[in-house]
């Protein structure tokens, strides 16, 4: 039986991680899904069979969520305190901003390829990158540090054109149909 949107919660296809993924995928407009993981590996699947375009080791894990910019970057935040901007087609580290601690803070951004990006840092700062080269903009220091993002373990799912992704703790990503 199908469910509303032609979802009929069949499993279409399954990848397992190399560790645990806590943050949401990332979609983009050419079937392409990213996550993060706490082990550090980033992954680039196809949303329609699963299968693995790239992977990219990041020097600590991944627990918050990766960011698109619309011109083909891909933005992770992690625990070893940089922020990472990646070629979404390739997998290739186009640049990498240190920031002074551990990053649990999905990045966010502004203006698209041109913008800033912004990500929250352990060290109670927020920075300000910009996205074509990755050089400082402006930090600030918060009142407060930065909440991790995704503090539990609870499975979220995310829906993009007739599938949806899940990611889930037992280190195996899912689509359903």
């Amino acid at each position: 039986a199908s469910g509303s949107g032609g979802f009929s919660g069949t499993v279409k296809w399954a990848f397992e991680t190399r560790g645990l993924v806590l943050g949401s995928p990332a979609l983009d407009e050419e079937g392409r899904i990213f996550i993060g993981t706490m082990e550090g590996a980033v992954y680039c699947l196809q949303q329609t069979d699963g299968s693995l375009s790239w992977r990219f080791d990041a020097e600590g894990g991944v627990y918050s969520s990766p960011a698109l910019d619309g011109a083909g970057r891909l933005y992770i935040g992690s625990v070893d305190g940089y922020l990472y901007a990646l070629d979404s087609s390739t997998g290739v580290l186009v640049w990498k901003f240190r920031t002074n601690a551990a990053i649990y803070s999905s990045p966010a951004i502004a203006g698209g390829g041109e913008g800033l990006v912004y990500v929250g840092s352990t060290d109670w700062r927020m920075y300000a990158v910009r996205v074509h080269d990755g050089l400082l903009a402006w930090n600030q220091t918060l009142r407060s540090p930065p909440p991790p993002v995704n503090t539990t373990s609870a499975p979220g799912p995310t829906a993009a054109a007739a599938s949806a992704a899940t990611a889930t703790t037992t280190a195996t990503a899912t689509a359903t149909a």
